[in-house]
């Protein structure tokens, strides 16, 4: 006899949703740390777990897993999914608790309708990873030494003004002791200058001449290149419309479907060699299971969730 739920734990640590074919789907749900304020304690991430009798349609997901494990054919799993359902449907109808092992009860009420109590214990809860909640301490700062900051003196406009007075008293006092030294031989010095000026002035004519003809030029401080960045949205809810064994069949489907407004498309080859297709994938797994439930009672009632990290 196989270990059904054994194997719905193990597809739970994978997957967040293991559907048992006629019977309900076990869903986890992610929780996110936060800081319960009137504890005064935080606590770390964790999951929940949930049973929903409405999902009932077949995924493939957990037949496909016992035939890999047992050895059997798909049809094979299936049919024993469905003598063991049937067990655990006539023991609720009689009013006797189903105990999942790890996971919770599943008992009836006077009304007929299935109530899941899950296990306070069971391996999904974050304590089982080794993490627990934190209390949180306030620290006592009093005490604490701060470093010393250096002090840093501030330019103002004033000290501004005088450093460059005073470097300008400077300069005229070196002009004019230069201008009393060379008066006396400037009168000599003008005319052998002035030759001279002349000359290098036709060499630089000359040589700028020749390099006008030759000139580059090259950007001393270029613009640093600029790397864009794109983040592809993660839509790990798929809508299985369908997997096919040939490609073309595949192609002719997903046509099908964007003609009738889906955003359609070959999602991949699973490990059986079939080409699924997708109506749409989705971020949010709301919103995927509010499709799902549209397209299952308006066109096709073989549609199924599949949860995978679009690659």
């Amino acid at each position: 006899m196989m270990d059904i739920v054994n194997h719905i734990n193990e597809l739970l640590f994978r997957y967040e949703c293991v559907i048992i074919p006629g019977f309900g789907a076990f869903l986890t749900h992610h929780q996110s740390a936060y800081t319960d304020k009137d504890t005064n304690t935080f606590m770390p991430p964790s999951k929940t777990l949930s049973f929903n009798r409405q999902l009932q349609t077949n995924d493939g997901l957990l037949a496909a897993h016992l035939a890999k494990i047992y050895g059997l054919s798909y049809q094979e799993a299936l049919q024993d999914l469905r003598e063991q359902v049937q067990i655990w449907t006539e023991q609720l109808e009689n009013k006797t608790p189903l105990h999942f092992v790890q996971l919770g009860v599943i008992e009836s009420d006077q009304e007929g309708n299935w109530q899941f109590s899950p296990d306070p214990k069971n391996i999904f809860q974050a304590k089982s990873f080794g993490l627990g909640p934190v209390k949180r301490v306030e620290v006592n700062r009093e005490g604490l030494s701060t470093p010393e900051q250096k002090v840093i003196p501030i330019q103002t406009e004033e000290t501004r003004r005088n450093a460059a007075s005073k470097y300008i008293r400077y300069a005229g006092a070196a002009v004019a002791i230069a201008l009393v030294l060379g008066l006396g031989g400037f009168t000599w010095y003008k005319n052998d200058t002035q030759q001279y000026n002349l000359t290098q002035q036709r060499l630089a004519e000359q040589e700028l001449e020749k390099q006008i003809h030759t000139a580059s030029f090259t950007i001393a401080n270029p613009l640093p290149a600029i790397t864009l960045s794109f983040t592809k949205e993660n839509r790990p809810y798929h809508i299985v419309a369908g997997a096919f064994r040939e490609v073309e069949n595949a192609e002719k489907r997903v046509a099908q479907l964007q003609n009738e407004g889906y955003t359609a498309r070959i999602l991949r080859e699973n490990a059986y060699g079939l080409h699924e297709v997708v109506y749409n994938s989705f971020a949010s797994k709301r919103e995927a299971i509010n499709e799902l439930r549209k397209i299952v009672r308006t066109e096709n009632e073989n549609a199924w969730l599949l949860v995978m990290e679009d690659k």
